[in-house]
């Protein structure tokens, strides 16, 4: 069975000399599976910390009904296997309603990873997101501007709600970028997530792992294009 998916990407101007990479390596994945893909440009909640303007995303993005599965993809991740499909992930599972990869064992292992959420367009589905939502400006509210926020509310007020109806994704396949990974442990990656390099750092990392993809040669210039937009949606797909 085919199912349809819209990928969304929260990449605000300020972060515009890495974003660039990932909305270019991610468009060129939505190209080539025929998937929606759009990058969000505005801050959508002025009082709380920018990490929560993904979740609201999210929501906006389930409202719209109009497919299978919403996906989000961190600004700071670039797609490492193009031939993998999303298909592949919401056949993992019985019953799910949102997949996660699991976080690394710094963080207590067995846990989900907020970088990438895949959430099944549907009564429950939104009902998840928005209670994460709600946790962040309520019962959880002491830990919604703590690092990790979003995942620290998720794990301690959503994820005992709904962990029947959540799928950890194996870390394998969306782990942290290190540079030893480019060497070993290659098994299963579909998504590098570059957190641990910051500035300058970032953008030259995120840049060596777009162009070892072997991208669409006019994907960049396409992207860097829709990108002069600054607030607001941008459609890419």
């Amino acid at each position: 069975m085919s199912h349809t998916f819209k990928i969304v990407q929260l990449a605000t101007p300020g972060i515009d000399s890495f974003a660039l990479y990932s909305v270019a390596s991610v468009y060129d994945y939505a190209i080539k599976h025929g998937h929606q893909h759009r990058a969000q440009r505005s801050v959508l909640i002025a009082d709380m910390h920018i990490n929560w303007s993904k979740i609201a995303m999210l929501q906006d993005a389930l409202k719209e009904d109009d497919t299978d599965f919403v996906v989000l993809l961190d600004a700071d991740i670039i797609v490492a296997d193009m031939a993998k499909c999303l298909e592949d992930f919401v056949a993992m599972g019985s019953g799910i309603q949102i997949w996660m990869p699991e976080d690394t064992p710094l963080f207590g292992g067995h846990r989900p990873n907020a970088g990438f959420i895949i959430v099944r367009n549907g009564p429950q589905g939104r009902e998840i997101i928005d209670s994460w939502m709600s946790a962040a400006r309520n019962e959880g509210k002491h830990l919604a501007d703590t690092h990790p926020r979003n995942q620290l509310v998720y794990w301690n007020f959503v994820m005992p709600r709904y962990k029947a109806v959540q799928y950890l994704i194996p870390r394998s396949f969306a782990a942290k970028y290190y540079s030893i990974f480019e060497y070993f442990d290659k098994k299963n990656r579909f998504l590098w997530h570059v957190t641990q390099t910051k500035g300058q750092g970032r953008e030259r990392v995120m840049k060596k792992l777009y162009l070892a993809g072997k991208p669409n040669a006019s994907g960049l210039e396409t992207v860097a294009a829709a990108l002069k937009t600054t607030e607001g949606w941008v459609k890419l797909t």
